[in-house]
């Protein structure tokens, strides 16, 4: 946990962000060719994770299941966006306040060999945990496939 906390210090915004920040201000990235857009997100508990999302024209309504809300966000995602996804793996995750009224979500993501990370800072723990895993999808569909 601790030499995750120091990598997370080190980058005050994953690698997620960063392409994210990139593509929306050279005007690449809009809402029109977001690769994904999420409708709804809910956690019923600690362990699922209930995404409604629009990728291209489909809307998918996905039950996530895991040991934690990035787990279960993890799973709806795979789920959600097919083989796109099927090889993105989490190597690393926690979520921790970041200050008394504000929570860190930080992943780390591995798929044929490319690693990247997704860090947020959200009011709750279930949004952290979630905007979190959210990014890291979008990082690796826009760096392999421009979009879905």
């Amino acid at each position: 946990m601790k030499l995750q906390e120091l990598e997370s210090y080190e980058n005050p915004i994953g690698d997620a962000q960063a392409l994210i920040i990139r593509q929306k201000e050279a005007g690449q990235l809009t809402y029109e060719t977001e690769p994904f857009r999420v409708l709804r997100v809910d956690a019923p508990s600690k362990n699922n994770v209930l995404l409604a999302c629009q990728v291209a024209n489909d809307f998918i309504s996905i039950k996530g299941n895991g040991n934690t809300h990035i787990e279960a966000a993890h799973t709806a995602f795979q789920q959600a966006l097919g083989s796109a996804a099927e090889s993105v793996e989490i190597v690393n995750h926690y979520v921790r306040y970041a200050s008394h009224d504000t929570v860190e979500g930080y992943v780390k993501f591995r798929s044929n060999g490319t690693v990247w990370t997704s860090k947020v800072v959200r009011d709750t723990r279930l949004q952290a945990s979630f905007d979190a895993v959210a990014d890291g999808y979008r990082y690796h569909l826009l760096q392999n496939y421009g979009r879905v």
